[in-house]
């Protein structure tokens, strides 16, 4: 159990400084911005907003991605 664990610490810190970068929080900002937007338009929730956003999403890179898409889950 404990050689399992000296592998996935390491991978876990990595991932948590490229999350908590610049862009990965700028793109988080954003999310949370257009889910406020998007949820308070009646008809228009998170699912609608994150269809939306999916073509977009791909345009990026992978943690910039997650980011947006999270905010936007997390805000609408």
């Amino acid at each position: 159990c404990l050689p399992v664990m000296a592998d996935i610490l390491p991978s876990l810190a990595e991932g948590l400084v490229q999350a908590v970068t610049w862009p990965g929080l700028a793109f988080l900002l954003v999310g949370v911005g257009i889910g406020y937007l998007v949820g308070f338009l009646p008809g228009i929730g998170g699912p609608v907003a994150m269809a939306l956003l999916l073509p977009a999403a791909f345009t990026l890179d992978t943690v910039a991605s997650i980011a947006l898409l999270m905010g936007v889950a997390a805000s609408a």
